[in-house]
């Protein structure tokens, strides 16, 4: 929470509605710097808007005195305070659980990195696989690619 950003709406609420920038952080007890750089905040996110070159006031909807309690409720929550006394705090939120891991199905690799995996020259993948010993896939452009495990699978199967 802000709480000078809470004194600068305070400052705005009892300050004209053309207040200069010295004004309303002497009203603050900010400094000029701070004052400034707050006040950019709060017109970025819609709280206050300038008049003129130097001169700022509350948006509105904040000014409006039908309305006064929007700007005691965003001051109390600013300053970390529920704006309603009698309000309880919520209760603190359990985080949601953590996913359950999903095993996604092996990339299937390029021949060397296939025959490095599973520990055998390139040249003897290329082999097995134009032998029909050992399963791949085609891609788009004509290349071949193996998944390591279907290949462990098949020759397991065929020593048995």
């Amino acid at each position: 929470m802000n709480p000078e950003a809470a004194a600068i709406l305070e400052a705005l609420r009892v300050l004209p509605s053309n207040a200069t920038l010295k004004a309303i952080a002497e009203e603050a007890g900010l400094r000029l710097d701070e004052t400034e750089d707050l006040l950019a905040a709060l017109a970025v996110v819609g709280f206050v808007d300038t008049v003129s070159l130097g001169r700022w006031r509350a948006h509105a909807l904040l000014r409006d005195k039908a309305n006064r309690h929007a700007l005691d409720s965003l001051v109390a929550l600013l300053r970390g305070i529920p704006s309603d006394p009698t309000s309880r705090q919520p209760e603190p939120v359990a985080p949601p659980p953590a996913p359950l891991p999903v095993k996604l199905p092996p990339k299937p690799l390029q021949l060397a990195a296939a025959a490095h995996q599973l520990g055998v020259h390139p040249d003897t993948l290329d082999v097995w696989a134009k032998q029909g010993l050992v399963p791949f896939t085609w891609t788009a452009g004509g290349r071949r690619r193996f998944e390591v495990e279907s290949i462990l699978d098949a020759l397991a199967r065929k020593a048995a």
